[in-house]
């Protein structure tokens, strides 16, 4: 393979320039940056400009732009994917399913659940992205209390941090730190003596 290119670039320095500034993905700037240098004559071979990455790239890079022009250069390919488990029928059984006052108590419980009633066999992370993410839903239920608890002091402290009333810095225990004051040529002093 030869380090040297032997290949044109029917762009001008300035529309190559303008375009790496208004790409915003890295992949196609380094592209461009790559175009734009050869163009203006500020490197010559490939090993001179294969910073940050290999020779072979610059050689596809430029293979690509001499096959299929800039728009073949700037394509991106993106793996097609399966379609969606997720029908619009299975969704609305889900979302009826998660609106349930008593909740879900894990994932796996909800995973079961698609399998047995839908039969989706599908991934737990699959199931947490649909959930968390498609439908903006959390698996979250109430929380058992203890036999002791004292309900009055629950609903004094649920008041407190709604209006921010009693908050820890208001507490005598938890004073702010006293001041410090130095004058040159001594040791730092606190205010109160300590």
């Amino acid at each position: 393979m030869t380090t040297v290119f032997n290949v044109e670039i029917a762009e001008s320095p300035q529309p190559l320039q303008r375009l790496i500034r208004q790409h915003r993905h890295a992949r196609d700037r380094d592209r461009l940056a790559a175009l734009y240098l050869r163009k203006t004559g500020q490197v010559r071979s490939r090993r001179e400009l294969a910073l940050g990455c290999n020779e072979s790239t610059l050689y596809r890079w430029f293979w690509l732009y001499q096959q299929q022009g800039l728009e073949g250069l700037l394509q991106h390919h993106s793996p097609p994917g399966g379609p969606s488990e997720l029908t619009p029928e299975i969704r609305q059984a889900l979302e009826q399913k998660l609106s349930d006052p008593h909740g879900w108590r894990s994932y796996g419980e909800l995973k079961a659940w698609l399998q047995r009633e839908c039969g989706i066999q599908a991934a737990y992370t699959t199931i947490h992205g649909w959930v968390r993410y498609k439908l903006g839903a959390k698996l979250k239920r109430g929380r058992k209390r203890s036999q002791q608890a004292d309900p009055q002091q629950q609903r004094q402290f649920k008041k407190n941090r709604r209006s921010g009333g009693d908050s820890v810095l208001s507490n005598p225990r938890f004073a702010p730190l006293p001041t410090v004051s130095v004058t040159p040529g001594t040791q730092p002093r606190c205010a109160r003596g300590i």
